[in-house]
């Protein structure tokens, strides 16, 4: 009699050692996904002016920036801050899909919208995503940093990719928020 109480303990805690182990996995799970899902994002919707897609993934992580650029004579207005970003586009499957830093832009807690420091970014920023319109085709990747001008204390909340303006030939385009 005491052989089968041993037996029954022993089978007892491979069953919690394996209910621990299972809920582990699943606190490790949840803790990487809440991580990742600040970085990238990608949502579908239909619209009437043409289709979105999930065909554009982007990453994006704050840098630090310095007030002034080299050789630039352009420092943020009083009160702004220059925020800086590097980030990666990839073209996951849309054909001729036209890419630019104008279809970034931040937004804070109260809904106020930040587009790119365009000057700054086309002629002084070392690294920058590349200035005009790129074309890009499935699998194409786009890095380089992005500047922005925003108030000193402002709490920027989410970064946005809209290529609206320039739909595919297919009559598509991306909308992509990133939670920041």
């Amino acid at each position: 009699m005491q052989r089968d109480v041993k037996w029954r303990l022993t089978k007892n805690n491979r069953g919690l050692i394996r209910l621990k182990i299972a809920s582990g996995i699943v606190i490790f799970a949840l803790i990487l996904t809440v991580f990742i899902a600040g970085c990238t994002s990608t949502q579908n919707q239909s619209n009437p002016n043409g289709t979105l897609t999930n065909s554009i993934g982007i990453s994006a992580k704050a840098i630090p920036s310095p007030q002034q650029f080299d050789g630039s004579p352009l420092t943020p207005s009083p009160g702004n801050k220059y925020v800086l970003y590097n980030v990666t586009l990839t073209n996951t499957n849309a054909q001729d899909r036209q890419v630019s830093p104008l279809f970034f832009a931040l937004h804070d807690a109260n809904n106020n919208v930040y587009n790119i420091q365009e000057l700054t970014q086309s002629r002084y920023l070392s690294q920058a995503f590349p200035s005009g319109y790129t074309m890009t085709q499935p699998g194409d990747k786009v890095s380089g940093r992005i500047v922005f001008e925003v108030p000193q204390n402002v709490k920027l909340v989410t970064m946005t990719y809209d290529d609206h303006s320039v739909m595919g030939s297919d009559n598509t385009y991306s909308h992509v928020v990133i939670n920041l």
